[in-house]
């Protein structure tokens, strides 16, 4: 027996980042031969591009008979992610202070996720109080009014969500230091 099997390749597949690349999700390559019933299907990867946001796995399927011919055919599978992250901010706050600006903790995301690996979180003060980071506005100084806090997710590849939540602060309400909901607040004077 000198005649090569045949092979036929599973189609080119694109997943996303997190989905299962072995072949029972991307496909398995069938192989027939004239003298073997049963010829042995086996394949190899061969990785390229920046994993998981635009990357290629070159799958080569191959088969050989019992009597050592041999056939090979080439799976491209894609890699991709697409899916933005999870974000979810506290609820908003009310904050009674005896003076102003009134320095804000306890302001973190409560949750922050991504299918393809952990997303960094940054935030942006607009309104009454302004200001900018990275992580969560906790410790940030308020004034008087109304100030939106907005966090962004950004993952690996750069997909990104968005969250606000409002913090509205009324001076000379009373107190130098009170615990309001989740916020631990301490008033300066000035």
């Amino acid at each position: 027996d000198n005649v090569a099997p045949q092979i036929n390749c599973p189609p080119n597949v694109v997943r996303d980042c997190d989905k299962n690349l072995l072949p029972t999700g991307t496909g398995t390559a069938t192989a027939t031969d004239n003298c073997d019933p049963a010829p042995a299907v086996s394949y190899s990867d061969i990785s390229a591009g920046l994993m998981p946001c635009d990357g290629v796995v070159n799958r080569t399927w191959r088969v050989v008979d019992k009597c050592g011919n041999k056939s090979s055919c080439l799976q491209v599978i894609r890699i991709e992610d697409k899916t933005s992250p999870m974000i979810e901010c506290p609820l908003s706050i009310s904050i009674p202070a005896s003076g102003c600006p009134v320095l804000v903790g306890n302001l973190q995301p409560g949750l922050v996720s991504d299918n393809c690996g952990t997303p960094t979180v940054s935030y942006v003060i607009t309104g009454a109080s302004s200001g900018f980071g990275p992580n969560d506005a906790s410790g940030s100084n308020f004034n008087q009014g109304v100030s939106t806090v907005t966090y962004t997710a950004t993952d690996f590849c750069g997909n990104k969500a968005t969250c606000s939540f409002k913090v509205t602060v009324v001076c000379d309400a009373g107190g130098t230091s009170k615990l309001c909901g989740q916020a631990v607040l301490t008033c300066f004077s000035g």
